[in-house]
């Protein structure tokens, strides 16, 4: 099994790390920087598709970094 997980420098305090499905239901939520997506939601593989992802993270010097972007589900 293939999942998907932020890799972020150990300088970062604490993130918030989302994946929204096409109609904008979030499928996916961490504020864990060890957590990982495997494909799944409420313990059921989703169809191949493309999802949206926000993250957030904060470094411990106070710098607050944000992106978003798409994430392609393959099988």
């Amino acid at each position: 099994i293939k999942v998907f997980h932020v890799c972020i420098n150990l300088l970062v305090s604490s993130l918030e790390f989302a994946i929204f499905d096409r109609w904008g239901e979030k499928v996916f939520f961490t504020d864990n920087l060890s957590d990982t997506w495997d494909g799944t939601y409420n313990g059921k593989p989703l169809q191949p598709q493309v999802f949206v992802y926000y993250l957030k993270a904060t470094c411990f010097n106070g710098e607050v970094f944000e992106t978003k972007g798409n994430i392609t589900l393959i099988r």
